[in-house]
């Protein structure tokens, strides 16, 4: 019930957010690029906002997907041995959902237990984050492109077993614990976030996310969850598209 109010509380005020949009807009330009990269999680969502995009500012967007996979040192080395940076340097927009490697092993955190530890330290993954941002802003200009860092939520298949194994607490604070790493480096950069973990499940991970907005898998958002997504990326406005 309260996810729900929450979406429709987005819904809401998206009018006024497309309008401070369309005038942002330069009326001589009929086409944007826009392109995402990351994982699996949030990619439905990303095309999604495109459409939208499209919708409110009255362009064609052309949108290009860059599965980089999920871990940013490795998004990295893909971009780069890709010859990819030059397609994020012609875009518009740039979307980007990388974490890291999040606690497998044996009752801990992520969904496929292991024996050995596979878990970075925030020092670690900020050092990634780091590294990604600066090659980021090498390539593309800030000032004039539109970029969202996407953090996700807490998969429902993740929680229930953080439930079973009597670790909520200590996931959720590890969870948000390297996503901070994310939250800190982007403001260095004055890059948004669209943080789906505190809207979700609290400043500290806790709260579970809502179920009826993910498929089968509880893993992976089904299209209402890839919409309400979607929906938030977009109230946060297109600044600093511009004429």
């Amino acid at each position: 019930m309260i996810a729900r109010f929450t979406h429709a509380l987005f819904l809401g005020i998206l009018t006024a957010v497309a309008g401070t949009a369309i005038a942002q807009n330069d009326p001589e330009d009929n086409e944007l690029t826009m392109v995402y990269l990351g994982a699996s999680w949030m990619q439905r969502a990303a095309y999604l906002f495109s459409q939208q995009a499209a919708a409110d500012l009255g362009v064609k967007v052309n949108f290009w997907q860059r599965n980089a996979g999920g871990q940013v040192a490795l998004a990295t080395a893909k971009l780069a041995a890709g010859g990819q940076w030059d397609l994020v340097d012609d875009a518009d927009v740039v979307l980007v959902m990388l974490t890291g490697n999040f606690g497998r092993r044996e009752g801990y955190c992520l969904d496929t237990p292991s024996n050995e530890p596979f878990s970075e330290s925030p020092g670690a993954l900020r050092e990634e984050v780091d590294a990604f941002l600066a090659e980021l802003d090498r390539n593309v200009d800030l000032e004039r492109t539109m970029v969202r860092i996407g953090l996700p939520a807490v998969k429902p298949h993740f929680r229930t077993q953080w439930v079973e194994r009597g670790v909520v607490n200590a996931c959720g604070r590890e969870w948000s614990a390297l996503l901070n790493q994310w939250r800190e480096a982007a403001s260095d950069y004055d890059i948004p976030v669209v943080d789906m973990t505190r809207e979700w499940n609290g400043d500290q991970g806790l709260m579970a996310s809502p179920v009826e907005y993910f498929g089968w898998d509880r893993v992976h958002l089904n299209e209402e969850g890839a919409q309400v997504v979607a929906d938030l990326i977009r109230a946060g406005g297109y600044a600093p598209l511009s004429p």
